[in-house]
C-alpha cells in the first residue's frame, strides 16, 4: 500500500529569542513539508534579559507571522513556582496578545 498523504503533529520545545536562528531553521524545514506545530515558549530564558520576549518585538512578530499554536514552556525554565507560573502567563499575554494561555 502506498501512502501519499501524512499528519504529523509536533510540538517546537524551548521557543525563545536565544535560539532564533535555530527555530528559524526548523520551522524552514518543516515548511516544505506543510506541517503544523505549536511552540513550547519561554518568555524569560534563564532569567536573562536578553532572552526577555519584550525586548525582542522581532522574534514575538515573526512567531505570530507563523500562526500556529503558542504554549507556555515556563517562564525561565528553571525551576517553576506558582508565582512564576503567573507571571509567565503576564508575560505571553502582552508579547504575544494571547487570551488564553497552556502551561505544561
Amino acid at each position: 500500500m502506498k501512502i501519499t498523504k501524512f499528519m504529523a503533529i509536533l510540538c517546537v520545545h524551548d521557543v525563545t529569542p536565544k535560539f532564533k536562528k535555530e527555530i528559524t531553521y526548523i520551522d524552514n524545514m518543516l515548511d516544505t513539508l506543510n506541517v503544523k506545530r505549536t511552540y513550547a515558549v519561554i518568555p524569560l530564558y534563564l532569567n536573562l534579559k536578553e532572552n526577555d520576549l519584550r525586548r525582542n518585538l522581532d522574534f514575538v512578530n515573526y512567531l505570530k507571522s507563523k500562526s500556529h499554536e503558542v504554549v507556555l514552556h515556563g517562564l525561565t525554565h528553571t525551576q517553576l513556582y506558582i508565582k512564576k507560573a503567573s507571571f509567565s502567563v503576564i508575560i505571553m499575554k502582552q508579547t504575544i496578545g494571547l487570551e488564553k494561555v497552556c502551561i505544561f
